[in-house]
């Protein structure tokens, strides 16, 4: 006992770890190009992209040649196909599909004039792509971005996937905005977490709106914000990017 000494030995600093979450799978638009170049696969080594996105519009006389040009590249395939008459269009592919079914490995229903995927159109083809390929996940979403997703939610009906876009161009363009969009990425992926429990996917993950080109000045920024944006939507599963083979 050391006389005087009365302070209390001070309990040592407990430091609370979260877990960090793996980073989503990889994915890119099909182009009919080669995702990457000779020169960019030698310097990789190996596969950078986990799958590729194509969208099909069953309406139209072109999807199965689309399809087939895309399955001929064999890797995943995630398809956005989008339906007029769901009744009638999707027995029809459920049939094309039964020599490259193997080649995808993900579907989003949409429908051609709606804001998200119509219940019916989902409840229907769940079921039934299910019953026919049930290696193949089926999911619910929209073509557009985050608000129409959180405005047109999935409740009940049946999904292993929900899937919205996401551009920084919405709302922002001087670089500082785009780079403020980062900072919300991790809570648009709460926001879903707190209404399903099924994978999120992010297709497509693009700098500039849909069908815009990214100009030469500003390609070093979005490679960095779309690098960034891979690493905020931890809790993703899978995170497709747009418009950047050959960048």
């Amino acid at each position: 006992h050391l006389s005087g000494n009365t302070k209390q030995p001070t309990a040592p600093a407990t430091i609370t770890s979260h877990p960090v979450l793996p980073l989503p799978l990889l994915g890119t638009y099909f182009s009919g190009q080669p995702m990457l170049t000779a020169a960019q696969e030698a310097v990789l080594g190996k596969p950078v992209f986990h799958h590729a996105a194509l969208e099909l519009h069953l309406y139209s006389a072109s999807w199965q040649a689309e399809l087939d040009q895309a399955a001929a590249q064999h890797i995943k395939l995630e398809l956005l196909l989008f339906f007029d008459d769901y009744e009638e269009e999707l027995p029809v592919f459920l049939e094309y599909i039964r020599h490259i079914a193997g080649e995808i490995y993900a579907i989003l229903l949409l429908g051609a004039h709606s804001e998200a995927t119509p219940p019916g159109l989902m409840k229907m083809g769940y079921d039934v792509i299910k019953a026919a390929y049930p290696f193949i996940k089926v999911g619910y979403g929209t073509y557009g971005h985050f608000a129409e997703l959180n405005r047109n939610r999935p409740g009940s009906l049946p999904h292993d996937f929900v899937s919205f876009g996401l551009t920084p161009r919405v709302h922002a363009e001087d670089a500082r905005s785009l780079l403020e969009s980062l900072e919300c990425q991790p809570d648009i992926i709460r926001t879903i977490r707190s209404f399903t429990g099924k994978d999120i996917y992010v297709t497509p993950l693009s700098f500039n709106r849909r069908g815009g080109e990214v100009k030469e000045s500003e390609s070093m920024f979005a490679a960095e914000w779309t690098l960034r944006s891979v690493r905020q939507l931890r809790g993703a599963a899978s995170v497709t990017v747009a418009f950047c083979a050959g960048r």
